[in-house]
């Protein structure tokens, strides 16, 4: 019993890392706008230098943006398939943030650089 227990939690971690991905993927360009829109403000508000805090503001804007761009796909996700337990949606809203954030928070240091 134990092992069929463990062999579920690991295909259940392996679908909510693709649907992450997944949802990551299509959050990207939108979340790459806002965060070159972001950064753009924060150094024309800091004459071009780029301060440790304000990079740290535009990585927290990132996530917390991506988290509202993959909220509503990953509800549809969640109605679409409703064998998907609410705790794995909350993963995977956390997941696809946090893989978009920080694709789009290298990209556009990049680009600013």
């Amino acid at each position: 019993m134990k092992i069929a227990e463990k062999i579920l939690k690991l295909l259940w971690a392996i679908r909510v890392s693709f649907y992450a991905a997944r949802v990551a993927a299509q959050v990207l360009p939108q979340l790459k706008r806002a965060v070159a829109r972001k950064l753009t403000t924060h150094q024309s508000t800091s004459h071009g230098a780029r301060s440790p805090q304000s990079s740290q503001n535009v990585t927290l804007y990132s996530r917390t943006r991506a988290a509202q761009l993959a909220q509503p796909i990953v509800d549809e996700l969640m109605r679409a398939n409703p064998r998907i337990p609410a705790v794995l949606g909350n993963k995977i809203v956390v997941g696809a943030a946090n893989r978009a954030a920080s694709r789009a928070c290298s990209s556009a240091h990049r680009r600013a650089a």
